[in-house]
C-alpha cells in the first residue's frame, strides 16, 4: 500500500506543474489580448481623429479660398511666376542618350533665351536646360513662347518609346472600357474623364450632375458604351505595306514627304522660258522685278511646305507608333465621350476610326461576321466609294460593275501590293488597299458567303447640315440635291454648286469682269466644297473668302510643284537635257514638235522656273487673290441660296433668334432629343494686357458675365 500511494503522488506532481504552467500562460495571453484590443481601439480613435482633422482642414481651406478670391489677373501673374521657376530648374543631367550641347540651327541669340542657366540654378556645369524662351514676330506683333531645347529633343529622339509615352496620354485599351454610369464614371480604368467635354463650363457641369441624378442621360450613356465596347485590331496587310514604304522614304499612298524641299536656285541671266502675251517666249538678260518677286515667293513656298510636311510627319509618326504597339494585339477598344454639341469622339487622339485615310486603312473590326449573300457586293461598293474619281457617284450597280471590271488588278494588288501599285491611284489609297485584300480573301475562299470579313464598310451622308435644313423646310429640290429623295445614282451637291458658280463666272468673264476672267477656268468641286459644308454652320463672308483663298493657294502650289517635276524630268541633270531646254528657249515651236504635241506645253504652263511669269501669276499677288476669292465667295453663297432657298430662310430665322437670346445676356441653349444639354459657348471677347514678371499676356475675357455662373 505504501508503494502504491508513493507512486500516485509522484505521478501527480508533474501534472499539477503542467496545469499551473498552462494557467499562467492563459493569464499572460489574456493580458496580451486585452492590450492588443486596447491598442486597436486606440488606433481606431486616432484614425478617426486624423480623418476629422483632415475634414476640418479641407473645410478651413475651402472657407479661406471662398474668403480670398483671386482675380484672373492675379492668377495669371502667379501662374507665370510659378512656370518661370519650374522651367528655370528643369535641367537635363549630363550623360543622357543624345544629350549634346547644340542649339537650334534657325535660332539667333537675339530671339532666344535659355532657361535654367541663370545664376540661381543649382545644376551641374555640364547639365543642359530642357527649355528655352523664343520670340516670334508676326508683323508688328511679337509673341514669346517656351519650347523644348535641342538637348531635350535629342534625348526624346534617342528613346522613341519615351517620346511616345509622353505624347500618348490616352492610348487604346486592351480590355473593354468601364461602362459609363455617371457623368464622370466610365471609360478608362485609372484616369478620370467627363462623359461630355464641357469646355470648363461650371454651369454645364452642374446641369450634367442634376440630369444624371434624374436619369435623363441613360440613352446617351448606353450609346457611349456600345461605341466603347466595339473591338478593333490593326490590319496587318496594310501595316506591313505602310511601314515598308515609310522605311524607304516613299510618298506613295499620300505618305508625308520625309526629305525637305531644297530652296530654289538663284536666278540666272541665261535663256529661260516665260509666258508673255498669251504664249511662251524665250528671254535672256537681267531678271525683271516680277521674276525677282516670283523667286522670293518660291522661297517662301518652299519654307511653308517644309513646315507643313514636318507637322504631317510628326502626326503620322504618332499614328504609326500606336499601330506598331498594337499590331500583335488581338483586340483593343476606344472609350468615347461627346463634345459640347453631342458628337461622339474617341478619347484617343491619334489612330482611330474617325481619322484620315491612313487611320481607316489600318483599322478593322476584331470580331468578323460572315459576308452572306450580299456581303461581297457591299465590298465592291465600298471599293468604288474609296476609289472616288467619279466612281463613288455611280449607282450601286455601276459601282459593283467597276469593282468586277478590275478584279484582275484587285487580285494582283492583294498578292503583292508593293509590286502592283494600282491601289495607289485611288483617292483613298489605304482604304482601297484594305478593300482589295478583303475582296481577294473572299474570292479565294471556298464559299465567299461564309468568308468571315473584318473590314468596316464606311457610309457617309451628303452634307448632313443641308440635309437637316432641307428636311426642316420640306425643300424638295434641296432634298433631292443632298440625296433625301430616291434616285438612280447619288447626287453631288458640291458639283451642282460649282456648276452654278462656273456659269455665273463665265457670264461675268464675257462682260470683261477682271475677277471672273482670272478664275473662270479654276472653278471646280474642290474649290467650293468647304464653303458649302460650312455654310450651314453659319460661316461668315469673311470666313468663306478665307476658305476659297486657301484653296487657290493650294492650287498655285500644286502648279509650281508639277512644273518643277516636269523640268527635272526634262533635264535630269544631263547636258543633253539642258541642251534640249536651251533649244526650247530658242524656238517655242519646239515644244509642240517634241513629245507628240502640246502635252509638254500643258505641263509647263504653271511656273517653268521660280520667278517666271505665266497666266496664273496673279495668284502670287495677295491683293488680287483677295479680290478673286471675295468674288468667288459671294458667288458661292448666292449659289447655295439659289439651290436651298428654304435652308437660307431657316438659317436667317435661327440667327434672329440667337440675336434675341444674346440681347438678354445669355447663350443659346437647348436639349437634344436624347435629353443632352447643348450650349453654344461663343462670347464676344474683350482683350486686355496683363504684365507679369516674365512677359506681358494678352487675355481675352467675355464681354458679359452670366448670372447663372457660366465661365468666361
Amino acid at each position: 500500500m505504501a508503494d502504491t500511494s508513493s507512486s500516485s503522488s509522484g505521478s501527480s506532481a508533474p501534472l499539477s506543474k503542467l496545469q499551473s504552467s498552462l494557467a499562467a500562460y492563459n493569464r499572460h495571453s489574456n493580458r496580451e489580448a486585452a492590450e492588443y484590443f486596447k491598442g486597436q481601439r486606440r488606433l481606431q480613435e486616432l484614425q478617426d481623429k486624423l480623418k476629422s482633422l483632415k475634414s476640418n482642414q479641407k473645410k478651413t481651406l475651402k472657407a479661406a479660398q471662398d474668403e480670398v478670391h483671386w482675380s484672373a489677373d492675379v492668377r495669371i501673374k502667379i501662374g507665370a511666376a510659378l512656370l518661370a521657376l519650374l522651367i528655370e530648374n528643369s535641367m537635363l543631367p549630363a550623360g543622357l542618350p543624345g544629350n549634346r550641347a547644340r542649339v537650334w540651327s534657325n535660332s539667333s541669340s537675339s530671339s532666344k533665351r535659355r532657361i535654367g542657366s541663370g545664376t540661381g540654378s543649382s545644376s551641374a556645369a555640364d547639365d543642359l536646360p530642357a527649355f528655352e524662351y523664343t520670340t516670334v514676330r508676326n508683323g508688328l506683333k511679337q509673341q514669346s513662347n517656351v519650347r523644348a531645347s535641342q538637348g531635350l529633343v535629342s534625348v526624346l529622339l534617342a528613346d522613341r518609346s519615351l517620346a511616345a509615352a509622353l505624347l500618348t496620354k490616352v492610348p487604346p485599351m486592351l480590355v473593354p472600357p468601364v461602362p459609363w454610369t455617371s457623368y464622370c464614371k466610365g471609360g478608362y480604368l485609372t484616369s478620370r474623364h467627363w462623359m461630355m467635354r464641357t469646355r470648363y463650363s461650371s454651369a454645364l457641369q452642374q446641369e450634367l450632375r442634376k440630369g444624371m441624378a434624374s436619369g435623363n442621360y441613360n440613352a446617351v450613356l448606353d450609346a457611349l458604351n456600345v461605341l466603347g465596347n466595339t473591338a478593333w485590331k490593326v490590319n496587318r496587310n496594310v501595316y506591313n505595306v505602310m511601314t515598308h514604304l515609310w522605311s524607304i522614304r516613299s510618298t506613295a499612298g499620300g505618305l508625308p514627304q520625309q526629305i525637305p524641299l531644297k530652296p530654289p536656285l538663284q536666278p540666272s541671266n541665261g535663256y529661260r522660258l516665260v509666258f508673255e502675251g498669251g504664249a511662251l517666249a524665250a528671254r535672256s538678260g537681267p531678271w525683271s522685278k516680277f521674276e525677282r518677286r516670283g523667286y522670293v515667293l518660291a522661297c517662301d513656298d518652299a519654307r511653308r511646305i517644309n513646315r507643313n510636311m514636318a507637322s504631317l510627319k510628326a502626326d503620322f509618326l504618332l499614328k504609326l507608333k500606336v499601330a506598331e504597339d498594337f499590331v500583335d494585339v488581338p483586340e483593343f477598344y476606344y472609350p468615347h465621350t461627346v463634345d459640347f454639341r453631342g458628337r461622339a469622339y474617341p478619347l484617343h487622339p491619334s489612330l482611330h476610326h474617325l481619322g484620315d485615310d491612313s487611320c481607316r486603312g489600318l483599322l478593322m473590326f476584331a470580331q468578323g461576321v460572315p459576308l452572306g449573300r450580299e456581303g461581297l457586293d457591299w465590298l465592291y461598293v465600298h471599293l468604288a466609294n474609296v476609289w472616288g474619281q467619279g466612281q463613288d457617284k455611280l449607282s450601286f450597280d455601276g459601282r459593283r460593275a467597276f469593282a468586277r471590271s478590275n478584279l484582275a488588278s484587285i487580285l494582283e494588288v492583294a498578292s503583292d501590293p508593293l509590286q502592283h501599285t494600282w491601289w495607289q491611284q485611288a483617292e483613298k489609297p489605304w482604304q482601297a488597299l484594305a478593300a482589295c485584300c478583303e475582296i481577294a480573301g473572299a474570292l479565294q475562299s471556298i464559299t465567299p458567303e461564309n468568308y468571315v470579313s473584318h473590314l468596316p464598310v464606311h457610309m457617309d451622308g451628303s452634307c448632313n447640315g443641308l440635309q437637316h435644313y432641307a428636311a426642316l423646310g420640306r425643300d424638295e429640290a434641296g432634298g433631292r440635291a443632298v440625296n433625301l429623295l430616291p434616285s438612280n445614282k447619288p447626287q453631288d451637291v458640291y458639283k451642282g454648286v460649282a456648276e452654278i458658280v462656273a456659269c455665273r463666272a463665265a457670264a461675268d468673264a464675257a462682260a470683261n469682269k477682271p475677277e471672273a476672267m482670272r478664275c473662270v477656268s479654276l472653278i471646280d468641286r474642290k474649290l467650293v466644297k468647304q464653303t458649302v459644308m460650312t455654310s450651314v454652320y453659319g460661316v461668315t463672308p469673311i470666313g468663306a473668302r478665307a476658305q476659297i483663298e486657301a484653296r487657290l493657294k493650294e492650287r498655285r502650289t500644286d502648279m509650281k510643284q508639277k512644273a518643277m517635276q516636269v523640268l527635272e524630268k526634262t533635264s535630269q541633270g544631263s547636258s543633253r537635257g539642258r541642251a534640249a531646254v536651251a533649244a526650247a528657249a530658242n524656238s517655242a515651236s519646239w515644244l509642240l514638235q517634241s513629245s507628240g504635241g502640246s502635252s509638254l506645253m500643258e505641263d509647263l504652263l504653271g511656273v517653268k522656273q521660280p520667278g517666271m511669269r505665266d497666266e496664273y501669276s496673279w495668284m502670287d499677288d495677295k491683293n488680287v487673290v483677295w479680290q478673286v476669292s471675295k468674288y468667288l465667295a459671294d458667288q458661292t453663297m448666292d449659289a447655295i441660296g439659289e439651290m436651298f432657298s428654304s435652308a437660307r430662310a431657316i438659317m436667317g430665322w435661327l440667327a434672329d433668334c440667337a440675336r434675341l437670346v444674346a440681347a438678354e445676356n445669355a447663350p443659346v441653349k437647348w436639349h437634344s432629343p436624347l435629353g443632352l444639354p447643348i450650349t453654344q459657348p461663343y462670347y464676344k471677347m474683350q482683350m486686355r494686357v496683363v504684365q507679369t514678371a516674365t512677359q506681358s499676356f494678352q487675355v481675352g475675357s467675355a464681354a458679359f458675365m452670366l448670372s447663372d455662373g457660366w465661365d468666361h
